[in-house]
């Protein structure tokens, strides 16, 4: 599924989970933040979106994965205005980094061998995103579950790296 850049609105903006079907543009091997070419979110800004050009989400729901209303009561808690979160982790480690009652958000890259040691970043609107998405795919149902994949900075090396979002139980 891909969702619509609804970037228009600079207090909510929800993360297309594919990739672009668009041909006309070129691909290109650097990551084009979402806040513009070249400039890092404004540190007083409550968006944080380090991530982009993420893979289809994959549906991996059973009925031990956490409640919907479980993981959607994650967004209020990180949504700006009134929260600015981002985090950031060691690439070549897994990280919890965000969770409500059965629900638990976590990310990790570890695909990429040749920077492990490195730090990498996601923001609160990259895990909104990944959220939303998934429970948009699970309709009414009670349960959640799943991955997807993005484009994310590191930190110091300004290069992008493979990250996994992982939404699962606790």
């Amino acid at each position: 599924t891909t969702r619509q850049d609804t970037n228009q609105d600079p207090l909510f903006w929800m993360a297309p989970i594919s990739p672009s079907s668009d041909d006309s543009s070129p691909s290109s091997p650097n990551l084009t933040p979402r806040w513009g070419q070249g400039l890092p979110p404004d540190s007083s800004s409550p968006s944080k979106v380090w991530c982009n050009d993420f893979s289809t989400i994959l549906d991996e729901t059973s009925s031990s994965s956490p409640f919907i209303s479980d993981c959607l009561r994650i967004i209020p808690n990180i949504a700006p205005p009134e929260h600015s979160a981002e985090w950031k982790f060691i690439i070549g480690s897994t990280r919890e980094i965000v969770s409500y009652g059965s629900c638990v958000v976590a990310v990790s890259a570890n695909d990429d061998s040749m920077h492990k040691g490195s730090w990498a970043r996601v923001g609160n609107e990259d895990v909104i995103g990944v959220l939303e998405e998934l429970a948009g795919m699970r309709g009414m149902r009670e349960k959640m579950g799943g991955k997807t994949k993005g484009r994310c900075m590191m930190t110091v090396l300004k290069k992008p790296t493979m990250v996994e979002f992982s939404v699962y139980h606790t």
